[in-house]
């Protein structure tokens, strides 16, 4: 059976990524618009994904957020071993056969000897292909997107787009387009055993308010978003509903995209349309703040 994407997540560190500034640049566009340009890595010990983020800051208090997020080779399993012990493995080989033509006078004797080690070469070369394949393969990817921490409060949702429950892109017949509302509590899907939950897809725009009616609007193009009370690492370690444990602050995951689920056998049936193999990623959406209960943004 091949491993889960769970698991090859897991294993190139995707669920450890560290953020390296490498650079940032501020340019003034006008007294009432500033540019902040923020270039870095995401990485882990196994992958790195250089990205590209430029938040316009407006004096009305939008903001503009775009960001491209690049895909780099890395090795997964025993690619790397395959590469290299076949690239080494190739060499030595080539290096016997030419020493056994060199010095074996008798030349079936001589193609007799080099059978085995053209064999082998075979073999060796097989290997470093595989293993270069390995490298530049593009397996899918969870979700590209950003986290924000909102402050702990009885914050309400609504938003366009998928609902009233969870949808993903292979699981959204049934969640039909429209303005929906809940709680951050109404947002959890309440499975078995904890995991990462409670996607709402194609939303054009969603705000989020406290009981004051002070919040936030966030507007994009067929964004994907969820929020929980708990963080990631705590519903992905999680063996049982009573291991979750709130944390000081929501998180809301705003994402260009996310992966599809797959269906509910025991094989890995992912269809790849609904996987993130790209190289690049490229998307934008706006902040807004939000006062009071008529939808109206903030002067």
């Amino acid at each position: 059976m091949a491993a889960s994407h769970g698991t090859y997540w897991q294993e190139i560190g995707l669920d450890d990524l560290r953020n390296e500034v490498k650079r940032f640049e501020i340019e003034n566009i006008s007294p009432e618009e500033v540019h902040l340009t923020v270039k870095g890595v995401l990485q882990s010990d196994r992958v790195s994904f250089p990205y590209e983020t430029e938040y316009a800051i407006f004096g009305n208090g939008f903001i503009k957020v775009s960001q491209q997020l690049d895909r780099t080779g890395h090795f997964t399993g025993f690619g790397k071993m395959a590469f290299w012990g076949g690239l080494i493995g190739a060499l030595i080989f080539i290096a016997l056969i030419i020493l056994i033509w060199k010095k074996v006078q008798r030349k079936w004797l001589a193609a007799l000897l080099s059978l085995l080690p053209i064999l082998l070469l075979v073999g060796a070369i097989a290997a470093c292909v595989y293993g270069a394949k390995n490298y530049f393969d593009s397996q899918a990817l969870a979700r590209v997107g950003v986290q924000m921490k909102l402050p702990v409060a009885d914050q309400a949702v609504r938003w366009y787009g998928r609902g009233p429950f969870e949808s993903y892109p292979d699981r959204n017949t049934a969640a039909f387009m429209g303005i929906h509302s809940a709680t951050i509590d109404d947002l959890y899907t309440p499975y078995i055993r904890p995991q990462e939950n409670g996607n709402r897809g194609d939303v054009q725009w969603l705000e989020v308010n406290d009981e004051k009616q002070v919040g936030l609007r966030i507007e994009g193009v067929d964004l994907n978003f969820s929020a929980h009370r708990y963080t990631l690492e705590n519903l992905t370690t999680a063996a049982h509903t009573n291991d979750l444990k709130s944390a000081d602050y929501i998180s809301l995951n705003i994402d260009h995209k996310t992966s599809g689920v797959g269906g509910s056998s025991m094989r890995n049936n992912f269809m790849d349309d609904f996987l993130l193999k790209e190289k690049q990623y490229r998307y934008s959406f706006w902040m807004k703040p939000m006062q009071g209960n008529s939808g109206i943004t903030a002067k």
